[in-house]
């Protein structure tokens, strides 16, 4: 499965909004679309179990029928990129004129948005119920006047299409970031992980700079397999079964292939755990370790080995908004409520609620 499409809501209810897509090419910051929905009906929607009317009336529903609910779509332009989109939804009085003042219901301003940017709160008005962001649905990413907007959060993480991405990411940093080009490893790990094929691996020495990169993962108690005294030299030569190793292990040396990379940094096979010697001179090591990295690869949302950092992430449901477009086509786009992608603040994962991952946090290169 390449592209994992987050879960949708439609129904009898919403599927009658119908916007106009020629107005959704960005000539200025805002556009605004009024449902064609009395405040009545809308409550009523809510009722029949329509989630998105359930979503933009939720937690007070307004009681007068002067007020109706209306899209407005905020478009923020940035140099380089798409457009980002951000979706509010206002319950506006009918009387009301952009240019008469400030007769307007004063409804609660949105407040349960901490990822909102300084940008998208200024966007924010005194009667806005709820705030999205704006995706067109991937299958029909070929309506090529609305290619300012951006395809929706690709949920499977290892999927072919992510995986090229990031070897884009990182060819591009490399080629064309002065500082990235040059930087080379002035202190090599005293051991590092070697991908010999699929399912072997093996704990080497390097004798000369290699780009290694270095897991960056949650333990959540003792590893199944670690390196230690009595096993250092079998993890050697002939070397260690990937499919013995722990799921968030066996992820990293994963990835480190699909980028074409050959080395990994794991501490728990690349420090000697039983051996006080060995494992306080590679922890004293360790700002050297992460800054010599060619790329360091985050487990965040693993709260355990065990638990892995590959596959689906969970979704969380997008309402489907229909657009009319050329020729009277119909097409997709996809409302995501309350979206931390719009600022980059995503939840709290369980990688970030641990004091000794800031260490390593400041000090890498690149990560992914």
């Amino acid at each position: 499965m390449d592209f994992f499409n987050p879960a949708t809501h439609t129904c009898r209810h919403c599927e009658r909004i119908i916007l106009d897509g020629s107005r959704l090419i960005p000539a200025s910051d805002e556009v605004s679309f009024d449902l064609e929905t009395t405040c009545d009906e809308s409550i009523s929607a809510a009722r029949g179990g329509c989630q998105f009317f359930q979503h933009i009336l939720h937690p007070v529903w307004p009681d007068s029928k002067a007020i109706v609910p209306q899209l407005r779509f905020s478009f923020r332009r940035e140099a380089g990129r798409r457009t980002r989109v951000v979706v509010c939804v206002d319950f506006v009085s009918k009387e009301y004129q952009p240019r008469a003042g400030d007769r307007t219901v004063a409804l609660a301003k949105a407040n349960a948005v901490p990822w909102l940017s300084d940008w998208d709160s200024r966007h924010l008005h005194s009667w806005t119920r709820a705030i999205f962001a704006a995706y067109v649905a991937p299958e029909n990413w070929e309506y090529k006047h609305l290619d300012h907007f951006e395809l929706p959060p690709n949920l499977n993480v290892i999927s072919p299409r992510a995986m090229s991405v990031a070897r884009s990411w990182l060819s591009d940093c490399a080629a064309g970031h002065r500082r990235c080009a040059g930087e080379e490893s002035h202190q090599l790990p005293s051991r590092l992980l070697e991908v010999v094929s699929n399912d072997t691996v093996r704990v080497v020495t390097p004798s000369s700079p290699v780009p290694y990169v270095c897991l960056f993962h949650c333990w959540g108690g003792d590893q199944q397999v670690k390196s230690a005294r009595r096993n250092i030299a079998s993890h050697h030569m002939p070397g260690l079964r990937v499919s013995t190793l722990s799921k968030s292990i066996r992820d990293g040396i994963r990835v480190t292939m699909i980028l074409g990379l050959r080395y990994i940094w794991i501490d728990a096979l690349c420090i000697v755990q039983d051996d006080p010697a060995d494992t306080a001179s590679e922890i004293a090591k360790m700002p050297a370790i992460y800054q010599g990295a060619l790329l360091t690869l985050s487990a965040g949302g693993a709260s355990s080995s065990s638990d892995g950092f590959l596959g689906i992430r969970d979704p969380s449901t997008m309402f489907k908004i229909k657009v009319r477009g050329p020729r009277s086509s119909i097409y997709e786009m996809l409302l995501d409520p309350l979206s931390p992608i719009l600022s980059g603040k995503q939840p709290a994962d369980p990688l970030n609620t641990r004091a000794w991952t800031l260490q390593e946090s400041q000090l890498h290169r690149r990560h992914i």
